[in-house]
């Protein structure tokens, strides 16, 4: 009996997902969520011919009801496990936003293995570090123009299994790059996934190769890597449990009803995405997937959701602070991470024994007023900056940087800002916005084409005065550049924010001029 138990493949399943093919040995399946691939079987029982997700940017265009998402998931599922895919091993998905990213995304999870995501904007030395450091055994990405961009550092510096191809033609992949390494596109693995699952209704003695075992709460479903902007990205530790605690508990936040469009903007990988995007499915929404990536939003997050305790406490003795005071905010609850991924040391500086998890994060908590315009405001979470990113004046005054480049935003003439530590600012300027307004303004000639450096430095500063005058303190010299900070030139990271420090060692000299 023990060597026919050994024989036997592992099948681990997302019980309510896959409750039609897991044995009930005489007892009755829960329809709780257990994993998040659960959600598809509620959700197509609920809204079924609903249309789910519309993505119109790729090719082919997609379309997808309900019953048809849960069937593709299901297809892709089973089509990884045909080419191997194992429980408890990862795999990297590297991709941006589309409806095929949500079917792999979930396929892997169903399997019981875990993923690990980025994009396609991330340095690909990052791309490689964080394949590596997870020991990840597979690659499903994107499209072959972005593997093609990765394939020679890829293909000599990582292990691969095999290789899925989301969107885009196999024949279009870099010659010599993939010899030995079994390439998939994404048709191919719902194909074989489709066929497999018929077999397996129709084959007894095929059910009976596995032993089945369903995917736990606690279960590591996804490692989501940090945006790296002070070192190597460290690997969050996402589990079932913590991503279903934020898929219940959002509605709170914002009402959403079937039939209610969703457009989809940040990166699909970003925890908050994400979240949201599991969370809309449950309620029958209608999501479109957009090819916009830029939008300024400003002001508070809001309220907590259930279950969930923030506190805000001081930088240097860790003591509680009350309502309205501004330092360190901390958080507990179900959706806080197990920890970074073989990094317990970053684990432990960043959570305590009680559980509480260390943002890195300034801010403060609005206090309780029983009447006025802030009556409902008690309670919301305001955050104001990186700590890391504090500047520390002579006087050892402590100032945020992002007050006053959140009010200098709001120029149209400034395109990217950073404060630098001496109360200084580098300013990307917007050139078409400075040309327009230079002359509506009567500055330059109707039928200027450009204008010098010294005009936009002239304009920037009085831009600065009329637009960050009610801060809390306001900006020396500031330095002019032409190129905007990008991912390419590893000024930005993936997830868009600026890497202050090397925006600043990238251009330490001309900042030391700004100060003879």
């Amino acid at each position: 009996m023990a060597k026919l138990t050994q024989d036997l493949q592992i099948r681990r399943c997302s019980p309510l997902l896959e409750k039609a093919s897991l044995p009930s040995n005489g007892a009755p399946l829960s329809d709780e969520w257990k994993a998040v691939p659960d959600i598809w079987r509620s959700s197509a029982e609920k809204y079924g011919d609903r249309v789910a997700l519309v993505d119109p940017y790729h090719d082919p265009p997609s379309t997808l009801t309900y019953n048809q998402l849960e069937q593709e998931i299901l297809d892709f599922t089973e089509g990884l496990r045909v080419i191997g895919v194992k429980p408890e091993e990862k795999y990297a998905l590297f991709a941006d936003n589309s409806c095929r990213w949500l079917v792999a995304d979930q396929g892997i999870m169903a399997t019981g293995a875990i993923n690990v995501v980025r994009g396609s904007r991330s340095a690909v030395e990052e791309l490689l570090h964080i394949y590596n450091h997870s020991e990840s055994v597979g690659l499903v990405i994107d499209n072959p123009e972005f593997f093609n961009r990765l394939a020679g550092k890829f293909c000599s510096n990582a292990r691969m299994r095999f290789i899925v191809l989301l969107w885009g033609e196999k024949s279009r992949l870099a010659k010599n790059e993939t010899l030995g390494v079994p390439v998939f596109s994404y048709k191919e693995i719902v194909k074989l996934g489709r066929e497999y699952r018929a077999a397996l209704i129709d084959s007894l003695d095929a059910r009976k190769g596995y032993r089945y075992e369903v995917i736990g709460s606690d279960d590591i479903a996804t490692l989501v890597y940090t945006s790296g902007t002070t070192g190597n990205p460290k690997g969050v530790m996402l589990s079932h449990k913590n991503l279903l605690h934020q898929i219940e508990n959002l509605g709170v936040l914002g009402p959403a009803k079937a039939g209610d469009r969703f457009l989809s903007m940040l990166p699909t990988w970003h925890t908050y995405e994400r979240a949201c995007e599991y969370f809309i499915f449950t309620r029958g929404i209608e999501q479109v997937y957009t090819t916009v990536r830029t939008l300024k939003v400003l002001g508070s997050v809001g309220h907590p959701i259930p279950l969930t305790e923030f506190k805000v406490v001081d930088s240097e003795t860790g003591e509680i602070l009350p309502l309205g005071s501004k330092g360190i905010i901390k958080v507990r609850g179900p959706p806080v991470m197990k920890g970074y991924y073989k990094n317990p040391l970053a684990t432990r500086q960043a959570l305590d024994e009680d559980g509480w998890l260390n943002t890195g994060d300034i801010g403060w908590i609005a206090p309780h007023h029983s009447v006025g315009r802030s009556r409902r405001c008690g309670g919301v979470i305001v955050f104001e900056g990186r700590a890391k990113d504090t500047i520390v004046l002579s006087s050892g005054e402590n100032i945020e940087p992002l007050e006053i480049e959140e009010a200098a935003l709001r120029s149209p003439l400034i395109q990217q800002i950073v404060d630098q530590r001496r109360l200084g600012a580098i300013i990307v300027p917007n050139k078409d916005e400075a040309l327009l307004a230079a002359k509506e303004a009567s500055i330059v000639d109707a039928d200027a084409v450009d204008l010098s450096k010294d005009k936009i430095t002239s304009m920037l500063y009085e831009e600065l005065r009329k637009w960050t005058s009610e801060c809390s303190f306001q900006i020396g010299p500031i330095l002019v550049v032409d190129e905007p900070f990008t991912i390419e030139s590893g000024l930005l990271t993936p997830t868009m924010k600026i890497r202050r420090d090397q925006v600043v060692a990238q251009y330490k000299e001309e900042i030391a001029n700004l100060y003879k």
